[in-house]
């Protein structure tokens, strides 16, 4: 039972509803508000739609055009199909009215006084008993045996609806409707609007009258006397896929191409869907299809409503979902006229949607290049991963200091940027300025220019050859490179609470914008902080955790440096090499391990070991193993021998031609000639 302080406090309101409905009003003359008519749009020009504070009455409202008179509940009766009842509900919804904070003084402010709106709603009430009792079966007979006459056989042919698809529900075709004086229906006073219609029968109580006329009075409002009932409700007893819409040429859309469908006849009438369901035992499923209205105010009533209707149905056993088969078009019915072939792909997918499970899920994703490995573009690398790094992953490069670890990370960083994939490095011991130019002087090494990090940074004492040459370089990478990569970005510390904020931030903007999201490179991990007084393992165990939760909520990649223990310096590294490995070991997705290739072996001695150590780091090309530890996807023990250049930081395979091909591969720019 609605309460009448919620009918007087939507009342109170109206101008609130007309502004949500219509928009602002277009001039206001002598204390009276004009607005366009949401029935027959008059307005545009002159008067359309008025609201007169002074009338006394509860019919403020008027429309110099179609003639409506009432107040906001029957405006929205009348454009919505909705019956008082609901219109009260969705309206005090939509006004979240608060019903036990309504005050006695706002009461007797409202028009009109208590005596005549107790009236009214008695009448109300009166109207929706007598409904009970009206019939139009006779009606219907005689609008069928119409349908067709040309008018209504043009009407039908342009929305898409074939005459045997008409013929299942019986409808039919009247060329003087007046759904306010329908025949059975209780009589009334207001003016006539006698109107060419299509007739589609619901119940035998209550049908929609669709004027064929662009200019109609009303487009389609509810016989007078009439509760409004679903169309086709009887799809409810089906075992199948029921696709709900608003209106009925919307279902008659749907059903065109072959599908069960209801229509609710109004998007704030889902509880007759409830209630019919509350009386039948089969076990129907549901794709919800609203409309996709161009106005954010109603479409965002219109998609609150799919979803609560989606929430209701699921809370009373049912599967269903929300989906959009209209594509780009306002409604399934403008669909199907546009493209019909269109509107059919998109029932099946929405029908896939509705039956979808883990099994469907899988397939789709391994069938799509979501797991292709994405190459490094280093083949030695691609190698050992047989391929490349897959999406949210997590891949750890273990190596004792000095082996070139940071370089390596380094280089992948690089060598993405150049394929065009957008990547981070984020450094906590070396500034921007220093990883730029450890990348200039590796390009300039590619084209056979010998700088080290140090010269390219000390730009005070370049001769005009390096300038030349240098600036050349630089000029490339700004081209090539630097969109797609960035060293150290504001905000990225090595606080774990900062880098989550960073990282989460990042995510969000790739995904706002539709692009990929960077991989991420950390070196590394145990410089990582916390702000809180936290051991070492249980800080590494958080920060491998917010880096494998950021690969895979935004489906790229991590990589991540970690430190050896000091007792693996001195043979093969494994696994459990890393420092306070545990958590690295089990979350981690690939671990590489980098060393040198005579300290590998695990056969010399201690002093072997440091003799070997100088010996290594003293040569400009140093003799190195690359191992896959582990890999979640791959078989891991595999191992490639790489050489390291130090001096201008490049690691390149041993292969035959390797060196001479990467150079080729990496060269920036053409006009930087190889010496």
């Amino acid at each position: 039972m609605i309460e009448q302080r919620v009918i007087d406090d939507i009342r109170i309101h109206w101008r609130e509803v007309v502004n949500d409905i219509t928009g602002p009003a277009k001039k206001k003359v002598n204390g009276t508000e004009s607005y366009i008519c949401p029935i027959c749009g008059h307005g545009r020009g002159g008067d359309g739609l008025t609201f007169n504070p002074q009338s006394g009455d509860r019919n403020g409202l008027k429309c110099f055009g179609c003639g409506f008179s009432g107040d906001v509940i029957d405006l929205y009766m009348a454009i919505t199909g909705t019956d008082f009842t609901a219109a009260v509900e969705t309206l005090a919804e939509k006004l979240n009215v608060d019903r036990a904070r309504r005050s006695t003084a706002q009461a007797r402010q409202t028009v009109p006084q208590t005596r005549e709106k107790t009236k009214e709603v008695s009448q109300h009430r009166s109207n929706e008993k007598t409904a009970e009792t009206v019939d139009f079966t006779d009606y219907y007979r005689q609008c069928e045996q119409r349908l067709t006459e040309p008018a209504a056989t043009r009407y039908l042919k342009a929305r898409g609806i074939s005459q045997e698809t008409a013929a299942l529900f019986s409808i039919g075709f009247d060329p003087q409707s007046d759904p306010a004086n329908a025949p059975g229906a209780i009589s009334d006073t207001e003016k006539r609007h006698p109107e060419p219609r299509i007739i589609i029968p619901c119940t035998k109580d209550f049908y929609i009258a669709r004027a064929i006329q662009k200019d109609a009075a009303y487009k389609s409002p509810n016989p007078k006397g009439s509760r409004t009932q679903l169309f086709n409700g009887d799809a409810v007893r089906s075992a199948g896929a029921v696709i709900v819409t608003e209106g009925i040429f919307d279902a008659l859309a749907v059903i065109e191409c072959g599908h069960n469908a209801i229509a609710l006849n109004g998007i704030g009438n889902g509880r007759l869907l409830l209630d019919t369901l509350k009386h039948e035992e089969a076990e129907p499923r549901f794709i919800i299809c609203f409309d996709n209205d161009g106005d954010p105010k109603t479409a965002a009533s219109t998609k609150k409503s799919a979803a609560k209707l989606n929430s209701d149905l699921q809370a009373a056993g049912y599967a269903s979902i929300v989906y959009n088969i209209a594509g780009k078009y306002k409604d399934a019915n403008e669909a199907l006229q546009a493209d019909r072939n269109a509107l059919e792909e998109a029932l099946q997918a929405a029908l896939k949607e509705l039956n979808r499970d883990d099994i469907d899920d899988f397939l789709d994703r391994i069938r799509s290049e979501a797991y292709r490995p994405h190459e490094t573009g280093l083949p030695f690398l691609d190698r050992l991963l047989s391929g490349g790094i897959v999406n949210q992953s997590l891949m750890i490069l273990a190596a004792a200091p000095a082996t070139g670890k940071t370089t390596l990370a380094q280089q992948i960083a690089e060598t993405l940027a150049r394929n065009k994939r957008p990547v981070t490095f984020i450094n906590f011991e070396m500034s921007r300025e220093q990883l730029l130019a450890k990348a200039i002087s590796a390009d300039l090494k590619r084209t056979g220019y010998n700088k080290t990090a140090l010269q390219v940074l000390q730009g005070y004492e370049w001769t005009p050859q390096d300038k030349a040459r240098i600036t050349a370089v630089i000029k490339a990478y700004r081209k090539t490179k630097l969109p797609y990569i960035r060293y150290n970005p504001e905000g990225a510390t090595s606080d774990l609470k900062a880098l989550q904020e960073y990282l989460t931030a990042e995510g969000e903007e790739a995904t706002r914008k539709g692009r990929q999201a960077p991989a991420v490179i950390i070196d590394y991990l145990h410089l990582i902080t916390a702000a809180e007084r936290i051991d070492t393992a249980e800080l590494i165990k958080r920060a491998i955790t917010t880096l494998k939760g950021y690969a895979v909520k935004y489906n790229t990649f991590v990589i991540a440096i970690s430190a050896t223990s000091r007792s693996s310096s001195k043979g093969r590294l494994t696994l459990a090499s890393g420092r306070d490995s545990s958590n690295i070991e089990y979350t981690a997705d690939y671990q590489l391990t980098l060393n040198y290739e005579a300290i590998d072996s695990g056969k010399l001695s201690d002093t072997e070991l440091e003799e070997e150590l100088q010996r290594q780091q003293g040569q400009p090309r140093r003799e190195m193993i690359l191992r896959l530890t582990k890999s979640r996807f791959t078989e891991p023990g595999k191992s490639e021998k790489v050489h390291f250049d130090a001096a201008h930081n490049t690691f390149y395979g041993v292969c035959e031609n390797e060196h001479a091909e990467l150079q080729r591969e990496l060269l920036l720019d053409k006009d930087i000639p190889v010496i």
